[in-house]
């Protein structure tokens, strides 16, 4: 099982996720194979502004879990032809599928090479140089609370709101300590908490 831990940070979040060993023995489910609208998600409006990409060929996909970390048990596949937000960090490619529901699954990747332009990905939009960093950017809807056992009047963050000024912190507890501009300004609280909160350093457009 493959399984990535968040540990604190704005910037190294995706990072940490980005640096997964892929190594996955199942492939029986395939959600999306082919590109289908199961997998749409990337091109929705949420995400008009940050630059998409194909896969060329069937991956291997995580899922979230508590507390920051992202998943795989090796059963769930998305097939080529499946578009997806490309995201960057440390001078590698990386990728996050966007289910119909919402469901946010990150590509999992040779952490040493992560995706690469024209043998796993195609994209109009991708950059000739892969950029150090992008803008950090949730995924899918959050709920956050002001407390860590997640009590307290439920404030949501909407999936493709771009954070600035952005701290997570995750020991792999069943909260995670969120705080950003946008946090303060829609919540009203400086530092909230949440069971999931997708982050991805995405490219824009």
């Amino acid at each position: 099982m493959n399984r990535i831990l968040s540990v604190t940070t704005s910037t190294s979040l995706f990072a940490l996720s980005l640096f997964a060993i892929a190594g996955c023995s199942s492939s029986s489910s395939t959600p999306g194979t082919g590109g289908t609208a199961a997998d749409d998600g990337a091109t929705s409006a949420a995400f008009s502004s940050f630059c998409t990409a194909t896969l060329n060929n069937e991956a291997t996909l995580m899922t979230e879990v508590g507390g920051g970390a992202w998943e795989s048990d090796g059963t769930q596949h998305a097939g080529a032809g499946t578009p997806f937000l490309l995201a960057a960090s440390f001078d590698l490619w990386g990728g996050f599928v966007i289910t119909s529901d919402g469901t946010p699954m990150q590509i999992s990747t040779d952490f040493t090479k992560g995706l690469v332009a024209g043998t796993d990905f195609t994209s109009s939009c991708a950059p000739t140089a892969i950029p150090s960093s992008g803008p950090n950017v949730l995924l899918a809807d959050a709920k956050l609370y002001p407390n860590a056992d997640l009590s307290g009047t439920e404030c949501t963050i909407t999936a493709g709101t771009t954070l600035t000024n952005y701290s997570f912190s995750s020991l792999g507890t069943a909260s995670a300590t969120i705080s950003a501009d946008e946090v303060t300004a829609k919540c009203g609280v400086a530092t909230m908490y949440a069971a999931e909160f997708p982050l991805a350093q995405l490219v824009a457009r």
